[in-house]
């Protein structure tokens, strides 16, 4: 019955999740339609360096000093896309929205990074930022 007792204790005693694990760099191909957009994030320490889309010898880069602005956090650990569309119900892809997972222990922070297709450039971000039993506070900044 002593042995049952102290792994109870043990496993009380460690209150936070493991921390992602921060990546240095991370490309990924998009296709759409009949293009393919490639975005490459560096992030050494974890910390996001840098950001760009490329289309054949096409290639931008969002202007990090607005990006700074948002105030992210150094911990860089996922992404993820989603489709933006013309309207509402419409299938017409207008471009690529970017969620970059910043999160930490109990913290839930989030980048968002809207690119537009057609001007080819990054338009918008914002920051999430949630933490525990509190409302989400979003901040914005136009690129």
């Amino acid at each position: 019955m002593l042995p049952v007792v102290f792994l109870a204790f043990s496993a009380v005693a460690r209150a936070s999740p493991e921390p992602p694990l921060p990546w240095l760099d991370s490309s990924f191909s998009v296709q759409l339609g009949a293009e393919v957009v490639e975005f490459k994030m560096e992030c050494p320490r974890g910390k996001l360096a840098r950001l760009s889309a490329a289309r054949g010898e096409q290639v931008v880069d969002a202007p990090m000093d607005l990006l700074a602005e948002l105030s992210i956090s150094e911990s860089c650990s996922g992404v993820s896309t989603r489709a933006s569309h013309e309207t509402e119900g419409s299938t017409v892809v207008t471009g690529v929205e970017l969620r970059i997972e910043l999160s930490r222990e109990y913290i839930r922070e989030e980048l968002w990074v809207s690119f537009d297709l057609k001007s080819f450039k990054f338009t918008g971000a914002q920051r999430l930022l949630t933490y525990p039993g509190e409302s989400t506070q979003v901040t914005r900044v136009q690129l």
